[in-house]
């Protein structure tokens, strides 16, 4: 007997909070101590009869029938219990309920099975936003990564077009030097002597191009040569200009 009551002892500890075990009938009964909430004032003693005695707290929203429903009884039943004739309850109000002994620890463990399954949803639940998080920031590494690997390659796209262009132009500029050392040689033949004539190479205006700028490519050369050598007066350039370059 003293193992029975010790069983219903603790599936009443985990009972909800809204329902308070009262005295029945003190037949053949243990002493027990079981934990108190704000709602509920589990005392007294659990009986070795069939029948238990709880009392319920009315909450806000609820009604008889649905309270009756709750515990698996009548509203007639309620009230007898409660000695009341009216249906209508009051948030507060504490009502009586006979139960019998099967069904409220068939209550309880239903209770403990809703509580393992909330625990369990939790869980999954939290191992789901694990997982999105995850992905979420594997991905914005992905992309972080794709945008490095393609500014590192428009980087070295540019260095590589400006190496290209940087070779172009000394190429012209070699190749300008040898007409002009051509020219000097034929002029020299032709005069018989060996005053040469004004080295010039001729320059074509590209995209971007100044005097003072094309002026600095030429050791000693200034913009005023440029320009009485190409004979002009303005110092406004148009893109395929031919300008001449006194070469010193």
């Amino acid at each position: 007997m003293q193992e029975d009551d010790d069983n219903t002892d603790e599936l009443l500890e985990n009972e909800d909070a809204d329902m308070e075990v009262a005295d029945s009938i003190s037949i053949d009964v243990a002493d027990t101590t079981i934990a108190e909430s704000d709602d509920i004032q589990v005392t007294n003693r659990i009986l070795a009869e069939d029948t238990q005695t709880i009392y319920h707290k009315v909450r806000i929203g609820e009604t008889l029938l649905l309270i009756a429903n709750r515990y698996n009884v009548s509203t007639k039943e309620i009230q007898e219990w409660n000695n009341i004739d009216s249906k209508k309850v009051s948030i507060g109000q504490r009502l009586k309920i006979m139960l019998p002994k099967k069904e409220l620890e068939r209550m309880v463990e239903a209770r403990k099975e809703a509580e393992a399954q909330k625990e369990a949803d939790l869980k999954l639940e939290a191992e789901i936003q694990k997982e999105e998080e995850e992905k979420r920031l594997a991905e914005e590494k992905k992309i972080a990564e794709e945008r490095k690997v393609a500014e590192e390659k428009r980087i070295a796209e540019e260095k590589k077009r400006t190496e290209e262009r940087r070779i172009a132009e000394e190429k012209e500029h070699r190749e300008a030097l040898k007409q002009a050392e051509a020219r000097r040689l034929l002029d020299k033949n032709k005069n018989g002597t060996g005053t040469p004539r004004q080295k010039t190479i001729t320059y074509v205006v590209k995209k971007g191009d100044t005097l003072s700028g094309i002026a600095k490519r030429y050791k000693g050369v200034k913009v005023n040569d440029i320009m009485k050598a190409s004979n002009i007066t303005s110092d406004k350039l148009s893109l395929g200009q031919k300008l001449t370059i006194p070469i010193k």
